[in-house]
C-alpha cells in the first residue's frame, strides 16, 4: 500500500542532451509486475537520465497501456527532472490525485518515511497518467492508461508499482 501526502513542486520527463553511456540493464531489473523484456525495450537515454525503458501494455489487463521508466545517477538529477520534465514532455499535471491527494505529493511505502513524489496528469493524447519518483532506486516512472480512468490507474500504481 502506498501513502500519499500533499507537497509543493511539479514534475518529470524531457531531456535534451544525449547520454554517451549504453544501458546497463539495471532499470529492466526493477520494473513493476507485468513489465518485462516481453513488452519493454531499452532505449537510448538523454539528458541526465542514464537509462530509459519504454513499455507497451502491461500483462495485467487492468494495468497501464504504456509506461516509461528513467534511471538517474544521483538524487539531484532525479529531483530536477521530476520537477521540470512532465510539462516539457507534454503532460498537463493535475492539482489532485484520487482520494483528494495533492499532486504533486510525497508518497511512502510501509513507513512514514518519504519514498518519493507522485503526481497525476493527462498525456498529450488525453490519457490519464501517473508520474512518480522513487528516491531509493533513483527511478522515475510514467504510467499511461488508454481506456482507463485516473482512479483505476492510480489504484494500480498504489498496489503494484
Amino acid at each position: 500500500m502506498v501513502a500519499v501526502a500533499a507537497c509543493g513542486g511539479a514534475a518529470v520527463l524531457s531531456s535534451t542532451a544525449n547520454s554517451a553511456a549504453a544501458p546497463s540493464g539495471k532499470l529492466m531489473e526493477m520494473l513493476p509486475p507485468g513489465f518485462s523484456s516481453a513488452n519493454c525495450v531499452e532505449k537510448q537515454a538523454s539528458g541526465p537520465a542514464v537509462e530509459r525503458v519504454t513499455c507497451d501494455q502491461n500483462s495485467d489487463t487492468s494495468g497501464p497501456s504504456y509506461a516509461l521508466f528513467l534511471l538517474y545517477a544521483n538524487s539531484s538529477d532525479l529531483a530536477s527532472e521530476f520537477k521540470t520534465g512532465p510539462a516539457a514532455g507534454g503532460y498537463k499535471v493535475s492539482s489532485t490525485c484520487p482520494g483528494g491527494k495533492g499532486s504533486p505529493a510525497d508518497w511512502s511505502e510501509g513507513s512514514s518515511q518519504t519514498a518519493g513524489q507522485v503526481e497525476c496528469a493527462v498525456s498529450s493524447e488525453g490519457y490519464p497518467t501517473v508520474i512518480w519518483s522513487d528516491t531509493s532506486k533513483l527511478r522515475v516512472g510514467v504510467l499511461e492508461g488508454k481506456g482507463q480512468t485516473i482512479d483505476s490507474l492510480f489504484k494500480w500504481w498504489s498496489e503494484k508499482a
